[in-house]
């Protein structure tokens, strides 16, 4: 009987310990900059060397497959960046014509002076012969004119080295805003990072060549547009943004997450709300331009000031919903929102039915 109770009360001290032990590990996070660096690692792509081997792991630090619902609304302006309209082939030959003209022309202004003293002489000396008959007047001989017509031509070039010039000043990089509207636009898909998948399904109203179907079997891609039965075949590596690759867009979340965490903006934990895959911690942070653009390798013109909101789930600290808005005059009035799912348990995805693949057309050899 003691036995019993002795062997009861250690198993009933052990469960309190261990109640203790998850309570502690379940209490959630009060520093905010700490929720958004275990975010930052939750959603780094993962690695696709070792990712599927027997040491692959679904612990947060390798997101290896993704489920996301892309909306958006509005219109976003983004600053292309453009090259100069200065041909830069033309200003080499301009500069070596304005090197060798302005040794010619400044002999043309100490001869065109001579010149004219010559002709002042010549004229005084043609006054003074009709008086006295020397044989004075033929040394000073009228061919001393000649160098005159030589440097008549050279004054000429001098306009387009302050051409070439005023090209100086004008500013390098030029910026054309791109007004690209998102209103209606829709995307959903399954992206696997480790087996380099992806499928893909969106409207985007304002860039009809980014509506359709896309499923992406590496190396190659099969494509749809709204309407459409059959697939087109094609390769992977002509895509802009490849999906399936974690420097696709599993990337650009990791590092709009990154962009919160930046030490330069203050976020603010709003609180725990619960959200459709569990209890996540909800936080707002105002974004500036500076450190955007940095992040992403931008120019300065590319984006404006906006906010942020991130919902970063407890459990392993995936965000599991950002919601990007902005009323920047210089970048538009838009709101963007990706809600993300089923982290790294997504179905295999495979390449559609042979038969519901075209064939590529082949060129004809006929003469």
């Amino acid at each position: 009987m003691f036995r019993r109770k002795s062997i009861a009360t250690l198993a009933a001290g052990l469960l309190s310990v261990a109640a203790l032990a998850a309570g502690c590990a379940s209490t959630p996070l009060s520093d905010v900059h700490q929720i958004l660096t275990n975010a930052v690692t939750a959603m780094s792509p993962a690695n696709a060397v070792n990712a599927g081997t027997s040491s692959a792991t679904t612990s947060p630090g390798n997101l290896q497959s993704v489920h996301f619902i892309l909306d958006a609304g509005g219109q976003l302006n983004f600053g292309i960046e453009a090259a100069t309209p200065t041909p830069a082939p033309s200003d080499t030959p301009v500069a070596s014509a304005a090197d060798t003209s302005s040794p010619a022309a400044s002999p043309s202004s100490s001869a065109s002076p001579s010149a004219a003293a010559s002709g002042s002489q010549s004229a005084g000396p043609s006054q003074s012969a009709s008086a006295t008959p020397t044989a004075t007047p033929t040394p000073t001989p009228t061919p001393t004119a000649t160098p005159t017509p030589t440097p008549t031509p050279t004054p000429t070039p001098t306009p387009e080295p302050t051409a070439s010039g005023s090209l100086g000043p004008t500013p390098t990089p030029l910026f054309t805003a791109i007004p690209i509207p998102l209103d209606k636009t829709h995307a959903e898909g399954d992206i696997d990072l480790v087996n380099k998948t992806a499928h893909i399904i969106g409207a985007l109203p304002g860039l009809p060549d980014l509506s359709g179907e896309l499923i992406v079997v590496s190396p190659y891609t099969y494509s749809r547009p709204p309407g459409a039965t059959n697939y087109t075949l094609g390769q992977d590596s002509t895509l802009p943004i490849n999906p399936a690759l974690p420097s696709g867009p599993a990337y650009l979340v990791q590092q709009i997450v990154a962009i919160a965490a930046d030490s330069r903006l203050s976020p603010v934990l709003v609180g725990t709300e619960q959200e459709p895959t569990g209890a996540a911690y909800h936080i707002r942070v105002d974004l500036t331009p500076d450190v955007v653009n940095d992040k992403l390798g931008s120019s300065g013109h590319s984006f404006g000031t906006g906010s942020l909101n991130l919902w970063i789930l407890h459990d392993g600290f995936f965000v599991e919903r950002m919601v990007f808005t902005t009323t920047d005059p210089s970048f538009g009035a838009a709101a963007v929102q990706i809600v993300m799912s089923n982290f790294n348990n997504v179905a295999p995805i495979e390449a559609p039915p042979a038969i519901q693949i075209e064939a590529p057309s082949v060129p004809s050899t006929a003469p």
